[in-house]
């Protein structure tokens, strides 16, 4: 805001640009930004303030401030809390892809080679001879039109064996979708806080642009939708189905494997929205 904007609502301005000038400086240095007044235009304004109407504006708008003020930082760190979930469980799509090219690399591998004997023993070296973190190398057979193959897989739905014997507690995609729950946890929780931090400004017409920009980045962070890999995302991948019943084909082939949260599916916690409403809001 220009200094000359700010004096003439010093000056001139009514009760209702006063108290907004005042509370938007306010959530200025309450969000670490350097806010719009001197600190004697700071004194100036809240003095400003004598009726018992516009003492009563005060007043009310005093106490919004400060019931954000207690709330937007929480929001902060369920965004930040949700933020490290996300970067986990892209490091994990990250690692699925690279056991899937793997795999396809050795299979292409195998295909090249056009004796029988020689193939066999290849995959078995292959499936003996290497450790992946969370994956389990195996040799899969299959049957097609009448021929039986044989090829290389890294199968992450089951603890991994290690050479010793022993074998992982959890499997790759159990760890990856118990990521996911965890994210969708914290989606509900910042989901329930976004509706009541809203409700609470439309019901007491206290819309501070600094706050309502704050609340809208948050909210446009947590539910943008550009994955790394569009085929962890449920939303993104069914984007490419026609008809229901190619979705319901590609959810039975992929359903385990959609690890990234998605916004829409997060539940608003009716206790926890109650309990912001009357304790805080």
């Amino acid at each position: 805001m220009s200094k000359k904007n700010i004096s003439r609502i010093l000056e001139k301005g009514s009760a209702k640009q006063r108290i907004v000038l005042l509370s938007n400086h306010i959530a200025e240095t309450a969000t670490d930004k350097p806010g719009f007044l001197s600190d004697s235009e700071f004194t100036t304004l809240v003095e400003s303030f004598k009726t018992p109407a516009e003492i009563k504006l005060y007043r009310r708008y005093k106490e919004a401030n400060t019931a954000l003020q207690a709330l937007l930082p929480y929001l902060s760190q369920l965004r930040l809390l949700y933020n490290i979930e996300i970067a986990r469980i892209e490091g994990l799509c990250l690692l699925d892809f690279t056991y899937r090219e793997i795999e396809d690399l050795i299979s292409f591998t195998l295909y090249t080679i056009k004796d029988e004997k020689q193939k066999a023993e290849l995959l078995e070296t292959f499936v003996n001879n290497s450790s992946f973190l969370f994956a389990n190398p195996k040799k899969k057979i299959e049957q097609r039109e009448g021929e039986i193959r044989e090829y290389y897989e890294l199968s992450t739905t089951e603890p991994r064996r290690r050479s010793s014997g022993e074998g992982d507690n959890i499997t790759f995609t159990a760890m990856a979708l118990g990521r996911k729950e965890r994210a969708m946890s914290l989606l509900s929780r910042i989901k329930t806080l976004l509706k009541a931090l809203r409700d609470y400004i439309e019901e007491n017409d206290f819309r501070i642009e600094t706050y309502t920009d704050f609340i809208d980045t948050i909210e446009k962070e947590v539910t943008k939708e550009d994955p790394i890999f569009q085929r962890y995302s449920k939303k993104a991948f069914l984007k490419s189905a026609e008809t229901e019943e190619e979705k319901e084909k590609l959810l039975g082939i992929f359903g385990d494997t959609f690890f990234m949260p998605d916004y829409d599916e997060a539940v608003i916690n009716q206790k926890e929205y109650d309990k912001y409403r009357s304790s805080y809001l």
